[in-house]
């Protein structure tokens, strides 16, 4: 799908809704939010303007557990609840139209070979270095930044690549705030798209490395609104958190095993929004 048909999809999923430009989100990654050496990565992200994408995640965990009604973590999941949960979920999300999803699918190298791309578009030419450490390993120097809550220069550290997944993330979901805020403008609905996050912790230290790196890339433009982050102490437990980590691993999956999943097929979506991207040499 193109921009201009995410455009007009989101023009059209937007007019069915009463939108007030405030929404909250669940996003994972998969297999993580880190370069491994895996062949695909993939990132989701699932919102909603009152919550309705947790509704639907009690909705499909009930049906593909009906003893428990909980989600499972996707690494743990059997065959039989991976090759179901596809097909059962875009079922689900069909009879949710205030549900909205945005997926990005990238092999390692692509995301690699983007960085440069990354950097240019988040404004990064004067404060993305590469500064190689005693042991020969490169780590990535982001700043200095303006803390203007403490107001003191920040600089970021953090290994290259949990920075060039940071890159890859940020870059995303500033995007797909851009469309929403486009669509939105497009129609008369709303002034602002405000983006509440409520995801998996990234790994490092609360509040430092990659957690500080996508709090500072997402807040160097509030034209289209504010981006807010923030994630669960115990995601394994959060029926909306499974959600999307459940998702991110089906359609990763479906890349590194380049197999097919019964029922999928996101070009009949009558109700929910589905956009998935997927990038590829």
């Amino acid at each position: 799908m193109s921009r201009e048909h995410l455009l007009e999809a989101l023009e059209q999923h937007m007019r069915r809704q009463n939108v007030h430009g405030l929404y909250s989100l669940s996003m994972d990654h998969s297999p993580s939010e880190q370069l491994t050496g895996e062949t695909w990565h993939t990132t989701v992200l699932i919102m909603s303007s009152h919550m309705q994408h947790e509704m639907l995640a009690v909705r499909l965990a009930r049906r593909l557990r009906h003893k428990t009604g909980i989600l499972m973590k996707w690494t743990n999941a059997s065959k039989k609840y991976r090759d179901c949960f596809l097909s059962v979920f875009f079922e689900e999300l069909n009879v949710s139209p205030a549900v909205s999803v945005f997926a990005i699918s990238a092999k390692e190298g692509e995301i690699r070979d983007s960085a440069e791309h990354f950097i240019r578009e988040l404004g990064l030419q004067q404060h993305y270095n590469r500064v190689e450490t005693l042991a020969g390993k490169i780590r990535v120097e982001i700043g200095p930044l303006m803390n203007v809550t403490k107001g003191e220069k920040v600089t970021i550290s953090l290994s290259e690549n949990r920075a060039l997944m940071g890159l890859f993330i940020a870059h995303f979901v500033i995007r797909m705030q851009s469309c929403m805020y486009e669509a939105a403008k497009n129609i008369n609905q709303v002034s602002m798209i405000n983006l509440n996050f409520l995801g998996d912790k990234f790994p490092g230290p609360p509040g430092q490395e990659m957690d500080l790196m996508f709090q500072a890339l997402t807040s160097f433009s509030r034209a289209t609104g504010r981006i807010a982050w923030g994630y669960f102490g115990e995601s394994d437990t959060e029926q909306m958190d499974l959600l999307a980590d459940n998702l991110a691993g089906a359609l990763n999956a479906m890349h590194r095993k380049q197999g097919d999943f019964p029922g999928f097929n996101s070009d009949k979506m009558d109700s929910g929004l589905f956009y998935w991207e997927v990038w590829s040499a």
